[in-house]
Order: structure tokens, then sequence, then C-alpha cells
């Protein structure tokens, strides 16, 4: 079986697929999930249940004198309650307040799930013991210490990074299973719309139509503008969507696994020639910054290392103008210079669901999503 991995968003301190086997997880689901938390700029489109909920049923008149408020303070309370779970409950009080929410209700869904795309992301195995034995550029020398006071005999690099970042499940980050289950066990213990006759059922009808989560979130859309890619901020790589020559429930998430794969050991736990376990074991990516975006946005991003570089370029002076132009031009050509290793991963990945070939069946006979009888196996840890 291998040793467990854990999928590490470092700079966001939250992991996902906590303590399971590679192929457990790896090759049981499109990942789409993945997809959408790494697309940069991706559109936040409302979820079609909210319209057809607001269309159902009566529509109970809030008598309060909330609604009386002019539409500006409606909007400043609002705007206050955008980093804090009460304004979703501000949102269902009624019809109105509801369909007044919806222009801000993407701001909300941002602040519920934060984006990886540009943080560093590595998918660690257990036996993984020292410091020393990470990826050179993933910690900063706050986070290093941090970890080194963590560690024990009885806890290594990898337990101690489980200890301390958080679960990022089904719920996203703010949007929590306790605060969840106050909200269901609040409407059942007699909290009932006597105008209407719904009761608990409606009311927690209300909240599921607009709970920001994978299961019951926004509807996720690919950018716009051509095709997607996965690209290393750090290293100018990148790997095209459409370049993977596996079916389309093969995604850019599964390039981000095979890419990010860290582990001191060769006890990956999937099937695979030596060659490729060599390759995967410490995967050339992991660590590193990354996001999804576009083929025709590549050029407009600014990769890590160029930051540090302007900061560097402002610190002198008395540069001459034509030498100036020269930097800016150098600059320029290195922001565009990205290398395609499109063709080098989609031979790994080919040559793993070679070797189970069942995964890739199973994949998309049921469309990109986890097996149900996985789902209950893994419960709560994904």
């Amino acid at each position: 079986m291998g040793q467990f991995y854990t999928l590490y968003n470092v700079d966001l301190k939250v992991s996902r697929y906590r303590g399971l086997y590679l192929c457990q997880w790896i090759f049981k689901s499109s990942h789409e999930d993945i997809v959408q938390l790494l697309r940069w700029g991706s559109p936040i489109v409302l979820p079609k249940r909210i319209d057809q909920y607001m269309q159902k049923g009566k529509k109970v008149v809030q008598r309060a004198a909330l609604l009386k408020l002019p539409n500006e303070l409606l909007e400043m309370i609002f705007d206050e309650l955008i980093g804090d779970m009460g304004f979703l409950s501000l949102s269902v009080t009624c019809k109105d307040l509801l369909a007044f929410s919806k222009s801000q209700l993407p701001k909300f869904y941002r602040w519920s799930q934060p984006q990886w795309g540009g943080c560093r992301i590595i998918c660690l195995g257990e036996d993984t013991d020292r410091l020393d034995q990470l990826p050179q550029r993933l910690l900063l020398r706050r986070e290093r210490d941090e970890i080194r006071a963590d560690l024990t005999e009885s806890r290594n690099v990898y337990w101690a990074l489980e200890s301390r970042y958080e679960t990022q499940g089904w719920f996203q980050q703010h949007i929590t299973v306790k605060w969840l289950n106050r909200i269901d066990d609040d409407l059942s213990n007699g909290v009932y719309d006597e105008h209407d006759g719904y009761g608990h059922e409606k009311d927690w009808g209300l909240f599921n139509a607009i709970l920001p989560h994978p299961a019951h979130g926004h509807d996720p859309r690919p950018l716009p503008g051509g095709p997607e890619v996965l690209c290393n901020l750090e290293k100018r790589e990148y790997v095209r969507k459409d370049g993977l020559s596996l079916p389309p429930c093969v995604t850019l998430a599964h390039a981000l696994f095979v890419q990010t794969i860290w582990s001191a050991s060769d006890n990956v736990g999937i099937r695979c020639e030596d060659s490729v376990r060599d390759r995967i074991k410490q995967g050339p990516w992991a660590g590193d910054s990354v996001c999804i975006t576009t083929v025709e946005t590549l050029p407009k991003i600014r990769c890590v290392e160029e930051y540090f570089q302007d900061d560097e370029a402002e610190k002198k002076e008395g540069s001459e103008e034509d030498g100036e132009e020269a930097d800016r031009a150098g600059r320029e050509a290195a922001r565009r210079a990205w290398t395609d290793v499109t063709a080098e991963v989609d031979s790994v990945l080919v040559h793993l669901f070679e070797q189970d070939p069942r995964s890739l069946e199973d994949l998309v006979n049921e469309g990109g999503m986890l097996n149900p009888l996985l789902m209950r196996d893994l419960g709560e840890m994904i």
C-alpha cells in the first residue's frame, strides 16, 4: 500500500486528503474541486438553486424595520458582514434580503473559499522525517522554526505538519461542520415560520441553497480565453489541459499531484516502473507556487523571482535611462519565456493509468466522480 500522503497548501496552512495512501484517492476522482481552487481569476457563478428556491413557495414579508432602511445602508451592512458567517444568516432572513444580497454573494464566496492560485503546494509522504529532507525552498525560516519546535522522537516532519495544518474537507476553510450542525440543531429545536408553515425544512433549505462548499457551492466554470494550463510560478513551466491524451476526466489536478509528490523514501505505493517511481517520488514541482490560468494570460503572469528582481532594481540609484530600458526589456523577455512540459507529464499519467486500467475505466464510467463506496469509506478524511 505504501505510505500515507497528505496534500498541503503551505501558504494557507490547510490540507486535503489527509493521511491516505495515494492509491486510495489520487486516481479515484477528477478532483474538479482542486482545479477550481487553483483557477486564478475564476469567475464566480451563483448556483441556480438560489433562483429556483426564490421562485417556489410563499413569499414572507419581513415585518421588522430592516427592509425599510435605504438600500445604501443595507449594502453597508452586508459589506461589513462579508468576512463573517453573519452574512449568510442575514441573507436568508427572507427572500427580499436574499435577492438583495445576490450581488454581494460572490465576495462572500471568495472569503469562504480562499483560492489556492499562487500558493505553495506539496503532496507529502509520511516517511519524511527531517526538515533537511524537505524541498529546499518549501519553508521560510520562520516556518521551519515552527515545525522544528513541534518535532519529537515520535513525531517527524510529516506528523508535525499534520498537527499544525487545518484539514480542509468538503466544507471549505471558513464553513465548518460544527457551525452547520449548530444551525441544524437550532432549527430543529422549535424555530418555525408561523407565516407559511414550512418549518425546519424550509429554513434549512434557504441555507442549503447558498452554502458555498463543493457539494452545494457555486458552479465551477473554466476560465475564459483559451485552453487552461497548470503553471509553476517559480520554474516558468506549464502543463496544457488540451495536451493531455487521456479522457477529460483526467484533469490538471492529476498533473499537479504527480508533479508535487514528495517523500524521503521510494515507497510511493503506486504500481509503476522504476524510472517513473524515481521521477515522481520527489516531484519537480513539490513546494512550488502554482496556479491554473490560460495560455493567453501566461505572458502577463509575473513569477515569484521577478518580484525580488524588481525590488533589487529599485534599490539601484543613478542608472542611465538606456540601462533602465534594457533592464525592463530583459525582465519582460524573461516573463514570456515559459517551458511547456505537457508531454513529459502526460507520459507519466498515461503510464500510471496503464498500470491500473480499472481506475481509468471506473473514472470514465462514473463521470469523474468518486465512487459512492469509496466516499463512504473515506468519510470526513477528504
